[in-house]
């Protein structure tokens, strides 16, 4: 393969920069410090050293002192949050300051896209690895069912990368789930503001403003979601729900069909449809059930009316949540049989309603010479 000239010009040059990068501060005690961990691996006196340093330097712009102490001493300690601590305080100094020691991503392919030369970017960079390191033990302590590590730890992750969204959403997730909602509001308040594009901040938002019964807030919060997040369609599906819980059943159904035009082979979506018309069919048939289990004697008109357009309204819900749950089941490649079951359910309750209490209405209503619809 023959190597262009500019090309090799080029990886000079980034060459030269790194050998001219940075400029080491010149005080004893900094001397000591980087001696102590570099040459002795002596990271406890190279703490000593180092902060003493950054006492005696405390006004000045020299951001190599606390970056060594964030890469060189806490980070192989592990201690996180001087670590985070240490980073702040580098980039407060001075972010634009040459790294002494260059960060090199890829060094077979030396462009300088793939070289750190500024504390800022350094700091960004151990950041993210950190960040991971923290997130993914959160992970793992949260599928052991150690919560409070699990909280312990991602306390330590939004200290270390407070731009990363999904610490805060997962801490306040975790809250919610102990019934902690104060803290779990503010954690997700924090994320909303420092990572306002994390969609999981918002539907906890949402979460607790539906507990608190504020259900116009919720709706705001999820549609918020909604916005930000590549794959809206089970936060849509919460949306249908807290339509209903509205008292907005006309919007719940029309979204649905927006829904089912977004996502049309998707059988969890026609299944939680299904559950929707279902709930709409039961909250129609019971109080139906009552009005004609009470109805006076003889009945009055409006009584019957009411009665047999509760039950028709039942029926016509009942119909559709049968048609979604059996529509689910024919897309289910391994179902668990609940679409099915769900069915048959409401074929029950149709047969109830026809076999039962529309022809009784209906007798009651010709007896009494009343027209029905």
């Amino acid at each position: 393969m023959t190597i262009q000239p500019n090309k090799i010009i080029y990886s000079l040059a980034i060459l030269a920069i790194l050998t001219i990068t940075g400029c080491v501060s010149s005080s004893m005690e900094y001397r000591s410090a980087t001696t102590a961990a570099r040459s002795e691996k002596n990271l406890k006196k190279a703490e000593e050293w180092g902060l003493k340093a950054l006492y005696i330097e405390a006004d000045s712009s020299n951001a190599h002192i606390p970056y060594f102490l964030a890469i060189e001493v806490y980070k192989p300690r592990k201690e996180w949050i001087k670590m985070a601590e240490m980073l702040d305080e580098a980039v407060r100094r001075n972010p634009t300051q040459k790294l002494e020691r260059p960060i090199i991503l890829d060094k077979e392919n030396i462009t300088r896209e793939n070289v750190l030369l500024t504390i800022e970017e350094g700091a960004k960079t151990y950041r993210e690895e950190e960040w991971t390191k923290l997130y993914n033990l959160s992970v793992e302590y949260f599928q052991k069912d150690e919560f409070e590590s699990a909280i312990q730890n991602l306390d330590i992750a939004i200290k270390m990368d407070p731009s990363r969204g999904e610490s805060y959403g997962t801490l306040a997730a975790l809250h919610l789930q102990s019934e902690n909602q104060e803290i779990a509001k503010e954690i997700a308040l924090l994320g909303s503001k420092n990572a306002p594009g994390y969609a999981l901040n918002y539907q906890v938002l949402a979460d607790i403003a539906i507990k608190a019964e504020n259900l116009d807030e919720a709706e705001k919060y999820y549609e918020i979601a909604i916005a930000n997040t590549e794959n809206p369609g089970p936060v849509m599906r919460q949306l249908i729900f807290l339509y209903i819980d509205k008292g907005e059943t006309q919007k719940a159904i029309d979204y649905s069909d927006v829904l089912l035009n977004k996502y049309p082979n998707d059988p969890d979506l026609y299944y939680n449809i299904g559950v929707l018309f279902q709930r709409l069919a039961i909250e129609a048939f019971d109080p139906a059930r009552e009005l004609y289990l009470h109805l006076s004697e003889p009945p009055s008109s409006n009584e019957v009316k009411q009665v047999f357009n509760q039950f028709s309204n039942s029926r016509k819900y009942a119909y559709n949540a049968r048609d979604y749950f059996l529509q689910a089941s024919d897309l289910e490649i391994e179902g668990d049989g609940n679409s099915g079951r769900a069915a048959k359910e409401m074929r029950k309750l149709m047969k109830q309603i026809d076999e039962i209490f529309v022809p009784s209405i209906r007798e009651i209503a010709r007896s009494q010479k009343i027209e029905l619809n």
